[in-house]
């Protein structure tokens, strides 16, 4: 499993754990952290989890190619992307999820980190969406990026990167700090928002994500 997950009182941890492939994710790889997506909402020890990726080169560079295109996903999954239950793909989890980004964030990755709720990110994050230079399918659309439509239809359609700075201008994440503070950023904002009820910080986040 290259999902390793750990927790600390309240705050769960999980870790994408593949440096080697710059934490691409593998078919397994997703249904892993799917599982344990899945059993972060059902603990109930668990008021706020910290998604981050393993080494100093990379959050996620999106699915593993290598793996992807000799094994592409049945023709139903291509028919009904949303169908597949992955926190890329709006899998739901009702309690605060915080990223801890450093190096690339991309393809994937970006939409993975799109779906948690509060971002710091290391000055040396590295973010885009190649996909149109890959000739492959965009699982990210402009209008989800949270940002004005022009910005995220420039990225999705030139596959342009862009970097922390323009990241934080264009509202997409909410910390900007050096490379070595990103792990203890994310981890002390994840313990300030544990320190709520859980069916509180649940209603915050259902109402913010349902209206």
């Amino acid at each position: 499993m290259t999902i390793d997950v750990t927790r600390e009182g309240p705050v769960l941890t999980l870790t994408l754990n593949r440096p080697e492939r710059l934490n691409a994710l593998t078919g397994p790889d997703y249904r892993d952290l799917s599982a344990a997506w899945r059993e972060a909402g059902e603990d109930d020890r668990v008021r706020a989890v910290v998604l981050t990726g393993a080494g100093e080169r990379a959050f996620c560079t999106g699915a593993d190619l290598k793996d992807t295109i000799p094994h592409p996903p049945p023709l139903g999954d291509l028919a009904k992307p949303r169908a597949a239950v992955r926190p890329d793909r709006a899998q739901p989890l009702w309690k605060p999820v915080i990223a801890a980004v450093r190096g690339y964030c991309l393809g994937g990755g970006l939409t993975l980190m799109l779906r948690t709720d509060l971002r710091v990110v290391a000055e040396d994050a590295v973010f885009g969406l190649p996909e149109v230079a890959w000739g492959i399918p965009v699982n990210c659309p402009p209008g989800e990026l949270g940002t004005s439509h022009p910005a995220g239809a420039r990225w999705a359609l030139t596959g342009d990167r862009f970097d922390a700075r323009e990241a934080f201008t264009y509202g997409l994440v909410n910390r900007v700090v050096p490379a070595a503070e990103v792990a203890a950023a994310a981890m002390a904002l994840a313990r300030r928002v544990a320190e709520h009820p859980l069916d509180e910080l649940t209603a915050v986040k259902y109402l913010a994500l349902s209206g």
